[in-house]
Order: structure tokens, then C-alpha cells, then sequence
């Protein structure tokens, strides 16, 4: 099993939605990321106190921080780890997913997710494991036919 699987399988569980504001355990995710990629500290310090905002991005470029493979870091904010689109710029690009995989997916009308490859249903819809799906870590159906990009770890 690839690692970042395991890592977001530890999480599974973990929330926070709107009417939390900060929660510990994104600035936690924050901090693991800054830490272990320096470059990267200024902007995670950048949202570590906001009180809410789309985390599935965080949650992937997390599960990969700690096992040593930086996230996505463009050169604008939209470029970076903490937007969706923004995974479609990192490791290689694949047509068929593995377990670990990140699969991105555009549900149109602005409402992007990143999420990791667990497995085809076979029924159009794949089981994907990611943060945010709900305001949870947990293993959520996504719709094959919204599938943007699927990348892998160069």
C-alpha cells in the first residue's frame, strides 16, 4: 500500500467545517508541511489562523509532506498545494489510477476536490479518499465522468 494512503486512512475521522473556526489539527497539518519544506512556511503561516477554508488540498499535500514528497508549490496561490486544480501541475500525469494516485475532479459551477485513488467501482463512480468530502477524512464515491486529471508522484 503506498504510504499517503495509510497516512489519510490515520485520519479518517478527522472534520471541520465553517462553524468550527481555527481548528488545531489543520494548524497541526500546517506546521507538518512548513517544517518539513521550509519553502512553503510563509503560506501555510498564511492560513494557519483563518477560521475556515477548502482543505481537501491540504489534507493530500499532507498525507505527502510527511512521507517526504513535497506538494504541489507554484509560483502563484492558485499554483499551490491548497487549491485542487493546482495538483493537476505536479508529479506525471497517468490514465489509469493506482491505490495512491491523486485524482482531481472538476464538479463545475467553480466546485473543484483533490482527493487519493482507492478503487474503480466499475459502476462510473471511484472510491477516493480525501479531506473535505463532508467536512470529513473519509472514503467517498466520486463520478468517473468529472475526473480532470490523475497525477502520481514523480
Amino acid at each position: 500500500m503506498p504510504v499517503q494512503l495509510g497516512t489519510i486512512r490515520s485520519l479518517d475521522g478527522t472534520t471541520w467545517s465553517p462553524a468550527e473556526g481555527p481548528k488545531q489539527v489543520i494548524a497541526d497539518w500546517l506546521n507538518a508541511i512548513a517544517n518539513r519544506f521550509p519553502d512553503m512556511a510563509s503560506y501555510c503561516n498564511s492560513v494557519i489562523h483563518q477560521d475556515y477554508f477548502a482543505w481537501c488540498g491540504l489534507t493530500v499535500g499532507y498525507c505527502f509532506a510527511v512521507n517526504g514528497v513535497a506538494p504541489v508549490f507554484g509560483v502563484t496561490d492558485t499554483d499551490k498545494f491548497l487549491w485542487a486544480m493546482a495538483w493537476l501541475e505536479w508529479g506525471t500525469a497517468v490514465q489509469t489510477p493506482q491505490p495512491g494516485d491523486v485524482v482531481v475532479f472538476d464538479f463545475g459551477h467553480g466546485d473543484q476536490h483533490v482527493s487519493l485513488f482507492e478503487a474503480d467501482n466499475g459502476n462510473g463512480y471511484w472510491a477516493c479518499h480525501g479531506g473535505n468530502q463532508g467536512h470529513a477524512v473519509n472514503l467517498s464515491n466520486f463520478p468517473r465522468s468529472s475526473v480532470r486529471g490523475i497525477r502520481r508522484p514523480s
